[in-house]
């Protein structure tokens, strides 16, 4: 049996640390009582500046969560130790707990109900590291994955919600006192070996910067792009392997023109459990209309694979909206996505050219340029059945896109529809 790390070994060695470096970090602590609390703040609160967080959704009843903070406070305000510390008591929101664990409610105690409780207070207090400290409740998650910024809390790391069940734990945005699942319907990963250069790239290419890290939601679609044919086999192989690992992914095959055996190619795709195919028109250097892409649109056709187009952009032709209506002209029934509301820089067009074609589109790489009106304007053109939201990671944070997306002001129904429930329809999940 592998040895377990010993984290208060480890704590006494970053305390050694700052103490030898004169540092005294900030820390944010997370509460949900005052017994458990005490010996936790009389040793820490001589090395950290301290912020308690009280927060529990699974407190029953509302009276007893009031006499916790009650009691919390009092503590803190009587400790010798702790005159220093603030205190950020948070609403009683029980709702947030059962819609976490809704359908495990028989499950018994110490199983996996109480991890997901577990998770639920330390996301919050992880994700409060990251943006400011406030009783005032966010509406979504910050830009960091569960387990970056529980790292990232003064690097103590926290050894919970290790156990994982597949297709229990979900990952929830919460908007007006509403919960909802999501799902990043454009993101794109690479190897670690060129991540940094291919991000460098692509915001070198859109003059934008990038993102450093993501928080995938209850679905995550991965892709990338092949600039040469010989890049497609060992780029599917690694978002296969990267779905496996991490089943929230859903991953789309890269593709290039110059592929020569169309069937064997996709064959490979489809037996690695990818769900589709990207293609960047402007990246790999051909318009998407060509005419060697057809042989590719109607094998996909066939087998019912979403093509993912990138769209629209006002330096290039080969990725124009009108591009892409002349092959759904030839081909109604091709399942495609049709990025950046149908066209990036190109909204107008995309509407006009695209009116009534069989296309989803994507809000990724959009709503940081049109107001909210137009925004609206274009989603209502396509429909909200046929729109997903897309944060075109790294190009965008989870946070920022999500504050544009809900800046829209739709209600509950559409929002449900663009954030997950149009997503899961087209992959069939």
């Amino acid at each position: 049996m592998a040895n377990k790390r010993n984290y208060a070994k480890e704590l006494n060695t970053l305390i050694e640390t700052f103490t030898h470096e004169e540092k005294r970090p900030t820390l944010l602590l997370h509460a949900c009582c005052a017994p458990c609390s005490s010996a936790v703040l009389e040793k820490l609160t001589a090395h950290f500046k301290i912020t308690v967080l009280f927060y529990n959704p699974n407190i029953y009843p509302e009276a007893e969560y009031q006499k916790r903070e009650a009691e919390l406070k009092r503590l803190i305000s009587e400790m010798p130790c702790t005159k220093e510390v603030a205190l950020v008591d948070l609403p009683y929101v029980p709702e947030e707990f059962f819609t976490a664990v809704r359908g495990l409610e028989h499950i018994p105690e110490g199983g996996e109900r109480c991890f997901v409780c577990y998770e639920i207070r330390l996301r919050e207090a992880a994700c409060r590291t990251c943006r400011p400290i406030s009783k005032n409740r966010r509406a979504i998650s910050a830009p960091f994955s569960f387990r970056q910024t529980i790292t990232y809390i003064g690097r103590i790391s926290v050894a919970v919600c290790s156990r994982k069940k597949k297709g229990r734990r979900r990952r929830m945005v919460k908007h007006n006192g509403v919960l909802y699942r999501a799902a990043d319907a454009h993101a794109h990963i690479y190897p670690g070996k060129i991540a940094e250069k291919a991000t460098e790239n692509v915001g070198r290419f859109y003059d934008l910067p990038m993102a450093e890290v993501g928080l995938p939601h209850d679905k995550f679609l991965v892709c990338s792009v092949a600039t040469k044919v010989e890049q497609v086999g060992s780029i599917n192989r690694f978002i296969a392997a990267k779905c496996e690992k991490y089943p929230k992914f859903v991953g789309l095959g890269a593709w290039h023109r110059d592929i020569e055996d169309v069937e064997k190619e996709l064959n490979e795709i489809q037996a690695l459990g990818l769900h589709g195919i990207k293609l960047h028109s402007d990246f790999q250097g051909f318009a998407i209309d060509d005419e060697k892409m057809l042989p590719v649109y109607k094998a996909c056709m066939a087998r019912d694979l979403p093509i993912l187009f990138h769209m629209g952009d006002a330096r290039s032709e080969l990725s124009a909206p009108k591009k892409l209506a002349n092959v759904l002209e030839k081909l109604p029934e091709l399942k495609c996505i049709a990025a950046h509301l149908g066209g990036y820089q190109r909204w107008d067009e995309a509407k006009s050219c695209l009116k009534g074609a069989n296309v989803w589109v994507d809000t990724s790489s959009s709503l940081f340029v049109l107001n909210p009106d137009e925004a609206r304007r274009s989603i209502e053109h396509f429909g909200v059945d046929k729109v997903m939201f897309g944060t075109d990671f790294p190009m965008w944070t989870h946070e920022k896109e999500l504050e544009r997306f809900f800046a829209l002001a739709y209600g509950e129904e559409e929002n449900r529809k663009m954030l997950y429930d149009n997503f899961e329809k087209l992959f069939k999940l």
